[in-house]
């Protein structure tokens, strides 16, 4: 079982990925605006997800499987997607266990649009996945429907990030906190985290910067692996191209 450790603080430049992923899944008619561009949903917080081990070389192997299974000429599809979790025990538990644990042979729909998996919920939980899905062959591996993606392995399912929001046309909601940690993790639903400022998010301009870790041998499963040039994690296995968190090419 995953550590309570498996989420952490993000810099302003993770949290503005984070956000930006958020920000590019809405549809244009979704009438978001310059000064809230997630409206009417207003981000609070985001904590990066950090996978163990094992759930890394489970999603690793599930990868590689599509991409021999995909015909000739084509390549393997992996996505940003989205997912509102119902209750702080559900959540939970996809955070220790995984997502295979958790939904063990049922199939989960993930959305390619942010807003559309919260409206989706009838349950207001403020809270929000972005995890990365290897989608494989249609009508075999997922299907697909409206902007909604059911999966049917979820060994190629991997968490990302977990966004706090709150809902402005419900000023008087408060954000549930992390399930991992006091609720001083999580900001004043009067302090909202928005795309042009991320004062929210602590940084120091006087931080060190660690020296790049050397890759892997081509082939070399996880450990201290690639990193990835947008969100700075290390944990990216040595035979991937893309990275596990954001899904930024990694060569």
């Amino acid at each position: 079982m995953a550590s309570t450790d498996n989420l952490k603080e993000v810099t302003a430049g993770v949290a503005k990925v984070a956000s930006n992923m958020w920000i590019k899944s809405i549809d244009s008619e979704d009438g978001a605006n310059q000064d809230n561009p997630t409206h009417p949903y207003i981000i609070t917080n985001v904590e990066q997800y950090q996978p163990t081990r094992e759930m890394m070389e489970k999603f690793e192997i599930r990868r590689n499987q599509l991409d021999k299974s995909i015909p000739a000429g084509k390549k393997l599809e992996t996505l940003n997607l989205f997912f509102n979790p119902t209750s702080e025990s559900q959540l939970k538990k996809i955070l220790q266990v995984g997502w295979p644990s958790t939904y063990d042979a049922v199939d989960v729909s993930f959305f390619s649009n942010a807003n559309k998996a919260i409206l989706d919920n009838p349950i207001s939980y403020y809270k929000l996945l972005i995890v990365r899905v290897c989608l494989g062959r249609e009508g075999v591996d997922f299907t697909l429907a409206n902007g909604r993606y059911r999966v049917r392995d979820l060994n190629g399912v991997m968490t990302s990030f977990l966004i706090t929001y709150r809902n402005s046309l419900a000023p008087n909601s408060t954000p549930p906190v992390s399930p991992f940690k006091s609720s001083t993790s999580t900001l004043s639903p009067a302090s909202p985290m928005t795309t042009s400022t991320a004062s929210t998010i602590k940084t120091s301009s006087s931080a060190s910067v660690s020296p790049a870790k050397p890759k892997l041998a081509s082939g070399q499963l996880i450990g201290d692996g690639l990193v990835c040039p947008s969100c700075g994690t290390d944990k990216n296995a040595g035979n991937t191209r893309y990275c596990i968190r954001c899904g930024a090419c990694l060569l």
